[in-house]
């Protein structure tokens, strides 16, 4: 199925009106393992509802590591759902599907779920689906906010930003449109710190991470022939690794670069660009 590049104004409409019920109250959650278009694009959406009073907690089962410290409202994720915490509907956002979230069975199945999402292979298994062919969830979001007159503030750029960047490589993928570029540069006028969150996410190397890198190196399989590289991390540590995808596709000789991280036995990851 063909993805449109941008929501109709019918998804658009409905929308709106969900995230105007006064007596909803919303659980925002993300894949597992989530990066920072999920995370930031989570945030985001997390502070448009705080300026439209609906209640609403941010969900993320995984341990959050702190190199997402800087996104603003990065605080109020929680691991678990508050027991007493009622909540009328659900929106995921950047998942493909529902057992890609991190403890989805614990959700309630009698509430609409909202599913946001840019992939697509996205299987369209919320109440309401929105999934569009644009470079992340960030720009999603952030077309959201233009065409529903959403008010953008400071926070909620930070947030959009990171998440673009991150899904974009800075731009220079080949998901990157004009309209991408607009959008960065509407969220620059809120005189963010662009320079730091790019080098929040893309420069502020752990040791871990060049111990990775080590790994990667060592167990590289490059075919020049075919213009592919292979790069294996066995025993890759929980939340790590998913960076080393950028190293590797540093290589001139291959057209296409691929990294499989072990992330438990019998389960592993891989990343392609």
């Amino acid at each position: 199925m063909s993805l449109p590049t941008t929501p109709d104004a019918d998804s658009l409409a409905k929308l709106d009106e969900l995230l105007s019920l006064r007596d909803s109250k919303w659980v925002i959650t993300v894949h597992m393992d989530p990066d920072y278009d999920a995370i930031g694009s989570a945030l985001a959406m997390s502070h448009v509802l705080d300026q439209k009073r609906i209640q609403h907690v941010v969900w993320i089962a995984d341990n959050i590591s702190h190199g997402y410290n800087f996104l603003p409202g990065r605080d109020r994720i929680v691991n678990k759902i508050p027991k007493d915490y009622n909540y009328t509907h659900i929106m995921t956002l950047d998942c493909t599907h529902i057992n890609r979230v991190k403890e989805f069975e614990t959700l309630r199945t009698d509430v609409p779920l909202i599913n946001i999402d840019h992939h697509a292979d996205n299987s369209h298994y919320g109440s309401f689906n929105i999934v569009c062919r644009i470079s992340s969830v960030g720009e999603l979001v952030g077309t959201f906010c233009n065409k529903l007159n959403w008010p953008l503030s400071r926070d909620i750029a930070v947030n959009l930003y990171a998440a673009i960047i991150f899904d974009t490589g800075q731009f220079k993928y080949n998901n990157t449109t004009s309209d991408t570029l607009k959008m960065g540069a509407q969220l620059m006028e809120f005189d963010i710190p662009h320079n730091q969150i790019s080098y929040n996410i893309f420069d502020d190397k752990s040791d871990n991470y060049f111990e990775l890198v080590k790994i990667a190196l060592n167990n590289l399989h490059l075919n020049k022939e075919l213009g592919f590289a292979i790069a294996t991390i066995p025993n890759c540590p929980p939340h790590e690794g998913h960076d080393i995808i950028d190293f590797v596709r540093q290589i001139g000789a291959a057209e296409v670069v691929g990294v499989i991280r072990e992330m438990a036995p019998k389960k592993i990851k891989v990343s392609m660009r």
